[in-house]
């Protein structure tokens, strides 16, 4: 068992470490902060497809072939024919636009400006002769 000391001083010495430990722990909370809020300008923007196309025209219908390139799915796609929103088929069906796949458009004669568009994009355009 231990002695009680009447001359009993108390000793200091431990909250000074605490304090350091704790000032320390707030500037790593800090510069961690810091650093998490500056992270999203490091993370790179979603890139725009890149796709090869070749186009053909066969009396009214209009054909884009996807000869290489990304993939987009189809759900993203709009043609548009003199600025008019226009149905499109493609074959062989599929939920993307990808190698190898044609999209049809029919009723188109000449002299038309056709458009495809993706989601952030325009992927194709020219006018068809």
């Amino acid at each position: 068992m231990r002695k009680k000391s009447r001359n009993h001083k108390p000793d200091y010495d431990a909250v000074t470490e605490l304090l350091g430990e704790m000032i320390l722990l707030a500037i790593m909370l800090l510069v961690v902060g810091i650093f998490a809020s500056n992270v999203s300008s490091f993370i790179p923007s979603p890139k725009e497809p890149s796709v090869t196309i070749l186009s053909e025209k066969s009396g009214d219908i209009f054909s884009l072939y996807h000869k290489g390139g990304d993939s987009i799915p189809v759900a993203d796609l709009r043609i548009y024919c003199n600025d008019k929103l226009v149905p499109f088929s493609i074959s062989p069906a599929s939920n993307s636009f990808s190698l190898g796949d044609v999209i049809s458009v029919e009723g188109v004669y000449g002299n038309e400006r056709v458009k495809l568009v993706g989601k952030r994009s325009v992927i194709f355009q020219g006018i068809i002769p």
